[in-house]
């Protein structure tokens, strides 16, 4: 806007603009998660880390995540800010995550534009379990790969099993490798069959959906595989068991996969 100043903040992730006619207004763009604050200035409790202080223009303070000023003046541990305002502080200051990194790439390489027509519910559900389908093949061979070569397994997978009874948090508790390979076959498959942008997100949707139930240690009423007939669907007991016993149950989701290789243990109430 006309009046206005940019400035880039610190490592390059944030961007403020503040008014020339209203001094106490700003904005604040932070990039790498696409986030906008708009509000008021005011004192911050707390300076914040050198990282942060240091990449403010010529080193004269920092900026408050609360959208005030820290000012030359303001002495290093001076006053006390609650831990949440703190862990604000160092999460601007630090590099970003690996899947923020990997999800913003994402995002600027393929944005997502919604077409005006939404797909029909058979085409819907029809591209939905074919994604499922080809995952949770590839998913079988990945991690049937990572259990039959010792060294794959000691270096990637084995992490994954440090928790032999899993429960929901398990299920992104992996090596990086697998975390991208496995991430890379679920954004891979739709872009492959020419699935509608809506059809993918709800792919990603029920395929993180199931991947939680997967881990999460529970066989309920309603659960997934209880709700699919003739035993197709193994759920939580299935992958349950293969935290258990290590050498059996590597799909997913479905069981055929384990049965035509002869790797299907077939899971007890008990």
């Amino acid at each position: 806007a006309q009046g206005s100043s940019f400035l880039p903040g610190p490592r390059g992730a944030e961007a403020h603009v503040s008014s020339d006619s209203d001094p106490g207004l700003e904005c604040r763009f932070h990039l790498s998660r696409r986030s906008l604050y708009v509000g008021r200035r005011r004192r911050c409790p707390a300076p914040l880390p050198g990282a942060l202080r240091r990449g403010s223009r010529r080193g004269r303070g920092g900026v408050c995540p609360l959208g005030g000023a820290v000012g030359r003046g303001a002495a290093a541990g001076a006053g006390s800010a609650p831990r949440e305002r703190r862990a604000g502080a160092e999460l601007l200051s630090g590099p970003p995550a690996l899947g923020e990194r990997v999800t913003f790439l994402h995002w600027y390489w393929r944005p997502v534009n919604l077409p005006v027509i939404a797909p029909e519910l058979p085409e819907v559900l029809l591209e939905v379990g074919v994604c499922l389908f080809l995952f949770d093949f590839e998913y079988f061979l990945w991690h049937l790969l990572h259990h039959k070569v010792p060294w794959l397994y000691k270096t990637f997978h084995k992490v994954h099993h440090k928790h032999v009874s899993t429960f929901a948090l398990t299920t992104q508790y992996s090596s990086v490798w697998e975390l991208l390979s496995l991430g890379f076959f679920a954004a891979i498959n739709p872009v492959l069959l020419g699935c509608h942008p809506l059809t993918e997100m709800i792919f990603f949707l029920v395929n993180i959906w199931l991947s939680v139930e997967d881990h999460s240690g529970y066989d309920l009423p309603w659960s997934t595989h209880r709700l699919v007939p003739f035993g197709l669907y193994g759920g939580a007991p299935h992958h349950d068991l293969h935290h258990l016993k290590f050498k059996s149950n590597y799909a997913p989701y479905f069981t055929h996969w384990d049965k035509l290789f002869g790797t299907f243990t077939e899971s007890h109430s008990n």
